[in-house]
């Protein structure tokens, strides 16, 4: 709860014209542009209470992406999952990156240098 009455006061001290036309800039982007085309495993994660981008917008962006591996929905959060729940979060993430990430890609504790996909192929 400090952490999202603090990202609450910034957003709030920000001018309202300044947020207003933010949101107006929001309510223009195209969430579906490019989803089709992603070509990694994709995780959404949303707070039930995100009145920002609800639930309805996760589930339809997980609909939309080609290989989605999952979506979680955090019962009781808002918009700001991370800050609200950043071990649930993080957990995803890592979770993801485990399951995803071959060993080679990950740095040793002897400081190599990771190798990544891209630079294999």
């Amino acid at each position: 709860p400090l952490m999202v009455d603090a990202c609450a006061r910034i957003v709030h001290a920000c001018p309202t014209r300044v947020r207003h036309g933010w949101s107006q800039v929001l309510d223009l982007l195209d969430l579906d542009h490019g989803v089709r085309e992603l070509r990694m495993p994709v995780e959404v994660v949303v707070g039930t209470a995100d009145r920002l981008t609800p639930p309805v917008h996760a589930r339809a962006l997980a609909a939309a992406l080609p290989d989605c591996v999952g979506l979680t929905e955090l019962p009781g959060l808002g918009h700001m999952t991370p800050v609200e729940a950043p071990d649930l979060v993080t957990g995803k993430i890592r979770a993801l990156a485990a399951t995803y990430i071959p060993s080679a890609r990950i740095p040793s504790a002897r400081g190599e240098r990771a190798v990544h996909a891209e630079e294999s192929a």
